[in-house]
């Protein structure tokens, strides 16, 4: 259920985040509407008007089809069919709305040529970029969030699993949101009017506060990570420290997303491209030697510059690691049997990727269990679906353990020896042939 729930809620999460995209992109903003450079003066014009309402309209309709299918999981019956529903929902879902925005952006590049509209005027503020400069967070707010996380290195044990998890997790996302921030930091200077002390006081509102935020937010997350690795240490069979910490890193970052659309969406950009260079698949200008620019299409956000070799590489090579990931969920979540080869000195057991050898000396103990250890079970590294589990799990009362277990088998097999071992056949009757030809064998 839990599965199911994780699954539903962040299809709904994706689907809003999207929908709120096509308010933001059809709201002019920084020079831009549809990722397409205009004046100010001609965005109540009647066409370009009428652009924007036809996408939110094709949008909204879209969304209202697609809202329903978020609760197919319940009523999916395998693992891979949810998987799938979940994938392909994302995919088809964006597909569709990227071709929409994309048609938008075609009709009104053509009503810009033939209306032989002009860019808005460029302006330079050298004055301005000093003083913005000086206000942008310092160095020490950039390693706070990493500091913070210092401590939970005397945490870190990789025979607990749960922490170590939780504390790597939390450091890649801490140091991907302040990359996130440098960026910001980093991207050029809205020069909004000939006022300097407006374009200061704009840049620093919508550049320097808004870094601000996001490296305070960074901050809290490294203690909320410190805190969730501590409690997972004691108790790695603990699961709502990781709870908390989603639901934390989610609301917070839909928090910053929608305060980043909130912030400045009438200002006036005066300091735009002459060019578009927005496609149906994104960011792509040859001449910008920039890999990852800010984004016109999604708020908050970076865009992957294709016109750039390494960009295109990049671009490519995800759509080739997200076509094998695809391929691969049939493999890793469709069911499987065991293998089991008792030989003379040996057992060797298989599924899919897992392969293991328990030697008969290494063994010290071995027993038939009524039924599957009744505690807390903690997935390390492996698959679990309804119908089986198999991989490396972590048992309360046992701890590390390579399991083989068929869910609708009561009894297993227990065999301590180099690591600790739990496994099973698919019915009790077969579980303890299995376990009587073992032990006739170590005999």
């Amino acid at each position: 259920m839990i599965f199911n729930l994780i699954l539903v809620g962040c299809l709904v999460l994706i689907l809003f985040l999207m929908k709120f995209q096509i308010k933001y992109i059809t709201n002019y903003k920084n020079g831009y509407i549809l990722a397409t450079s205009m004046p100010y003066d001609i965005i109540n014009d009647e066409r370009v008007s009428e652009i924007t309402e036809n996408l939110k309209r094709e949008s909204s309709l879209i969304f209202k089809i697609f809202l329903p299918i978020p609760l197919l999981v319940f009523f999916a019956e395998t693992e891979l069919i949810k998987m799938l529903l979940f994938v392909f929902g994302i995919i088809i879902y964006a597909i569709l709305i990227n071709i929409f925005i994309y048609k938008a952006m075609k009709e009104l590049r053509e009503y810009k040529k033939l209306k032989r509209v002009q860019s808005s005027v460029k302006y330079a503020d050298l004055k301005a970029n000093v003083e913005i400069k000086k206000n942008m967070p310092s160095k020490f707010m950039h390693l706070l969030p990493m500091i913070l996380l210092l401590p939970g290195l005397f945490f870190l044990d990789f025979d607990v699993k749960t922490s170590t998890m939780m504390l790597i997790t939390g450091s890649l996302i801490n140091l991907s949101l302040i990359y996130f921030a440098m960026s910001i930091e980093k991207s050029p200077n809205i020069i909004y009017s000939e006022d300097t002390e407006e374009n200061v006081k704009l840049n620093i509102k919508n550049k320097g506060k808004f870094s601000k935020t996001i490296l305070i937010f960074t901050s809290f997350l490294s203690v909320l990570t410190l805190l969730a690795t501590i409690i997972s240490y004691k108790n790695p069979y603990a699961y709502w420290p990781f709870i908390i910490y989603v639901i934390a890193i989610t609301f917070g970052m839909l928090a910053i997303v929608i305060s980043q659309y909130r912030v400045s969406k009438e200002d006036v950009n005066l300091n735009v491209d002459e060019v578009d260079y927005y496609d149906i698949f994104g960011y792509k200008n040859k001449d910008d030697a920039r890999i990852f620019v800010p984004s016109k299409l999604s708020p908050g956000n970076i865009d992957l510059n294709r016109g750039r070799p390494v960009g295109k590489a990049i671009f490519y090579g995800s759509i080739v690691i997200g076509v094998v990931l695809l391929a691969s969920l049939p493999y890793f979540l469709s069911p499987t049997n065991y293998n089991y080869n008792v030989g003379r000195d040996k057992i060797l057991i298989s599924a899919k990727m897992y392969n293991d050898e328990i030697k008969y000396k290494d063994i010290k103990e071995i027993k038939l269990l009524d039924e599957f250890p009744k505690s807390e079970v903690v997935r390390t590294n492996g698959t679990s679906l309804e119908s089986q589990s198999y991989g490396s799990f972590s048992v309360r009362g046992i701890g590390n353990v390579r399991l083989y277990y068929y869910n609708n088998s009561k009894k297993v097999i227990f065999i301590k020896a180099d690591k600790n071992y739990i496994f099973n056949e698919k019915t009790d009757k077969d579980t303890e042939m299995l376990y009587d030809k073992i032990k006739s064998e170590i005999k």
